[in-house]
């Protein structure tokens, strides 16, 4: 039988600075993308301009549409790079804790082996 190396814990913890400072980047983008469809919700509904039958649109309408392709071009695509960058680093964060807890498991794994190797005498 293979006995099971403990996991290098220098790369345990490099995985735990990982998770960390991606869910603060996360957060922050979160913010800037929920700012910025907060202040897209105001203007459409405040501006007389995107008014339908005088009276102003749905937030379902404002949803579907301004919150998805924005007002313009440029913040249909600022949109989007917020969407995707906070897509990528929450693949980023998931991907680390995958790793962090397959790293935790093979701990388990050798503190099991370990402790039998001590009982069993070998």
């Amino acid at each position: 039988m293979t006995k099971t190396e403990i996991p290098d814990l220098d790369t345990m913890m490099n995985l735990a600075d990982i998770i960390s400072e991606g869910k603060v980047e996360f957060a922050l983008s979160q913010a800037e993308l929920e700012s910025l469809l907060a202040r897209i919700t105001r203007e459409v509904t405040a501006d007389r301009a995107y008014w339908v039958g005088n009276k102003p649109p749905t937030g379902i309408f404002i949803k579907a549409t301004y919150h998805v392709l924005g007002r313009s071009d440029e913040e249909g695509e600022k949109i989007r790079n917020l969407k995707q960058r906070c897509a990528e680093i929450d693949a980023k964060i998931k991907n680390a804790e995958y790793k962090f807890r397959t790293l935790k498991a093979m701990i388990d794994i050798w503190r099991t082996e370990s402790a039998n190797s001590r009982l069993s005498g070998y």
